[in-house]
């Protein structure tokens, strides 16, 4: 159905003004409307959109502007809802803080149920970049209005929202760091660290020590210091750990430590000095406590801030134990791989320096953090079991040599595509053997490369096991199918229609289509059509031509 309001048409036409004006008086004629209150509604947010190209910053004809978008009461979901959001969005972007009062005025009137769409949480690619989804970009704008105006009830709301943005986006690791950071503020410490010693094991990063060490800080002095020292110590800019520095003096003045603990009241106002900026009442508490040693050095010497950082460890023990199995060592790359159900994990020789002894087929437990579900990274090493190929399955089959390159051959089993194999590294081979049974220890995975899946294969001492002849190599009688031109090789059916690969240095006869031919075959596995196939050792005698 038409809209009867001609706003719309005037604000396509790029005459706000005049939209507006007609706007206004349809709404004020009929204010229950929910098309009149739209239309007003496109005109605020079209001059939102324009005050975004001329501006940096909301003037207050903008904020009253958004101010009467709200008493519209137009009933959402609604398209109008999302725009103006980011509207408010890319202000903050640039650098207009006052945006986020603005945000968070707006969203707590609405639930997130009865504000967004399905669309407004599905992210975005940017080239090679997934960007974040407009409700995990609103839910860290309220985290920082809410941290930064320590409001109980702005933190309250925001920590609510949090909450269920996090269920739908577990992989964000924003989202439970701005909850830690709340729960902090709300004096709620005991539930902040859990959630900051499982982000610590995921990333290595100095806030999170810092907080940990705040949050320690009101619980438990003695576990506090250490973590603070690691976070002061990280950062090149002293500037950056202030926060950290006055909580480091508060921890060392409660334990005693009060010498040391001057001097970081000192370092800390000398930086303040410096950067002209305005003193912190927790300092200058400090400075009143009667402990407070006049006489203590400037600052603290760069060891004594080591000495208690280096006993600081992430805690893995949430993290999946997985018991993989190495399955390649690059020297160059200084790197292992290992594979468990799938899932390729990858271990960094710089980090873990026990692992470039190791080899191809050790099983060894380590604590992983999935990235995807093909791929992750190894955090912490927990055990390296010794090597047993006895372990893995025994397969027979037939270890054929290339005869374009001697030093080489293929190995032959059913169920098992082509396995290459080097002479040298088979026990019990001869030179002057060219096709010969042997057994071989086979690890098969899975592996995703180049976006599709793989069944890669390791195999393990392989050796010569001719009492297995008999179960392997059989008699077999075939009709040649096709002979090809150069007789390279030939292709053979059985009365069951079963394909028989016959190379050229096997067939020692005269072959044309439909001669008859009894054959020493094993089965092989064909790659192409996936299933089982037999392949030729040796022609045993000639049957017939074709009748």
């Amino acid at each position: 159905m038409a809209n009867p309001n001609p706003a719309f048409k005037l604000r396509k036409e790029g005459k706000l003004r005049e939209a507006e004006k007609v706007a206004r008086e349809y709404l004020e004629k009929d204010p229950e409307n929910e098309w009149n209150k739209k239309a007003l509604g496109w005109v605020i947010f079209e001059k939102l959109k324009n005050a975004l190209k001329r501006q940096r910053r909301l003037n207050k004809w903008n904020k009253f502007a958004i101010r009467e978008f709200l008493r519209l009461n137009i009933p959402t979901p609604d398209i109008l809802y999302t725009n103006i959001l980011k509207v408010l969005l890319r202000f903050y972007k640039k650098g207009d803080n006052s945006a986020l009062f603005q945000i968070y005025n707006f969203l707590k009137n609405f639930t997130i149920e009865s504000i967004f769409k399905a669309e407004d949480f599905l992210r975005r690619r940017k080239g090679r970049i997934q960007a974040n989804s407009l409700v995990e970009s609103l839910a860290s704008a309220l985290a920082h209005h809410a941290l930064n105006m320590k409001d109980v009830e702005a933190l309250e709301f925001t920590l609510n929202w949090i909450e269920q943005i996090e269920t739908k986006f577990p992989d964000n690791l924003n989202l439970p760091y701005y909850r830690a950071r709340i729960l902090i503020e709300l004096n709620q410490p005991d539930k902040a660290i859990p959630i900051l010693q499982r982000l610590t094991a995921i990333k290595n990063d100095w806030h999170l020590w810092g907080y940990l060490g705040i949050a320690y800080e009101k619980l438990d002095p003695e576990k506090a210091l250490p973590y603070l020292c690691k976070a002061v110590i990280t950062p090149k800019d002293p500037y950056l750990t202030i926060r950290f520095r006055i909580a480091l003096a508060k921890t060392l003045f409660k334990l005693g430590k009060y010498t040391e603990g001057s001097s970081e009241v000192k370092y800390v106002s000398k930086l303040l000095e410096i950067r002209k900026l305005p003193p912190k009442e927790e300092l200058e508490q400090l400075k009143q406590d009667p402990n407070f040693k006049q006489d203590a050095p400037e600052e603290l010497p760069q060891s004594f801030y080591e000495e208690y950082a280096k006993n600081v460890e992430p805690d893995y023990s949430h993290l999946d134990l997985v018991h993989g199995i190495v399955v390649d060592v690059n020297p160059e790359k200084r790197k292992t791989a290992f594979v468990e159900n799938g899932i390729i994990y990858l271990a960094d020789w710089n980090h873990f320096p026990e692992l470039e002894n190791v080899r191809k087929g050790q099983k060894v437990d380590i604590r992983v953090l999935k990235r995807k579900n093909y791929f992750g990274i190894v955090k912490k090493v927990e055990k390296i079991h010794e090597f047993n190929p006895e372990e893995f399955p025994l397969v027979v089959g037939v270890w054929t040599r290339d005869q374009q390159n001697k030093e080489r051959g293929f190995f032959y089993s059913a169920n098992y595509k082509r396995i290459p194999i080097p002479a040298n590294e088979v026990e019990g081979l001869t030179d002057d053997i060219n096709d010969i049974v042997i057994g071989v220890r086979l690890f098969t995975y899975r592996s995703f490369e180049r976006r599709r899946w793989k069944n890669k294969e390791l195999y393990f001492n392989p050796k010569v096991m001719k009492e297995k002849e008999k179960e392997i190599i059989i008699p077999m009688k075939a009709k040649i199918k096709y002979v090809d031109p150069e007789k390279k090789y030939y292709i053979a059916e059985t009365e069951n229609q079963e394909q028989v690969f016959i190379p050229g240095q096997v067939m020692n006869q005269d072959a044309m289509e439909g001669y008859e031919f009894e054959f020493e075959v094993y089965e092989g596995f064909d790659r192409k059509k996936k299933n089982r196939s037999f392949r030729a050792l040796k022609v045993l005698k000639k049957l017939s031509p074709s009748t």
